[in-house]
Parts: structure tokens; C-alpha cells; sequence
């Protein structure tokens, strides 16, 4: 049997906000926490040539990065496709956002 994917539709403004999603680009909006490091990888990508390869180091904060969103009333989307691989022993990973006064954040997983 073949493989399958379901295709939810999602609106029309579903634009993702995420600075250099695939990181074609030289990294230059993320950071790491700690001193853990962060480079361009081909090993591994969603789309594209390149994703990001996060080295733990000394900070449960792998990745961040800094957004400036200017309308609290409008809607942003914000998405991140992390691979893990199968022998990951590290326990539970957690994306968040935070920071963002005044507003409603939702986390949507699948």
C-alpha cells in the first residue's frame, strides 16, 4: 500500500511569519540558548537544501528567535517542522512562543 497525507485547508492570510523557515538563507534571526550551537545542515530538511542543526550544549533553550508583531488584533501563524531521530533519548520536546503581551497564544500540534 502506498503512503497517504491529509491535506487540511488552512485561510487564505495563512502566511507563516517565521523568519527563514528553511534557512536557504545565512542564519541570522536565531539564536541558541546557552552555549549550544547552531548551524546550516543538509543532513536532514523539510524543503529546500538546508534546515537548521541545533548542538545541545548547556541550555534547554535549543533555538529562539526574536519576532516584532504590530497588530494585536491581527492573526499570525508561526510554523517549525523539527525532526527528531528515532534513537532520541532526551525526553520531551516543547515548542513555545512567549513575549507576546496582550495577546492570545494557541500551540497547534499534529
Amino acid at each position: 500500500m502506498g503512503l497517504w497525507n491529509i491535506i487540511v485547508p488552512t485561510p487564505a492570510n495563512d502566511r507563516n511569519e517565521c523568519l527563514e523557515p528553511s534557512f536557504e538563507m545565512p542564519i541570522v534571526a536565531w539564536a541558541t540558548g546557552g552555549t549550544n550551537t547552531l548551524a546550516r545542515s543538509t543532513e536532514q530538511q523539510y524543503r529546500g537544501a538546508y534546515s537548521a542543526k541545533i548542538t545541545y550544549s548547556n541550555s534547554t533553550t535549543l533555538l529562539s528567535l526574536a519576532q516584532t508583531f504590530v497588530n494585536k488584533t491581527t492573526t499570525y501563524y508561526l510554523k517549525a517542522k523539527v525532526y527528531v531521530p528515532s534513537n532520541w533519548d532526551g525526553g520531551i520536546l516543547t515548542l513555545s512562543t512567549s513575549g507576546y503581551t496582550g495577546a492570545t497564544t494557541t500551540t497547534v500540534t499534529d
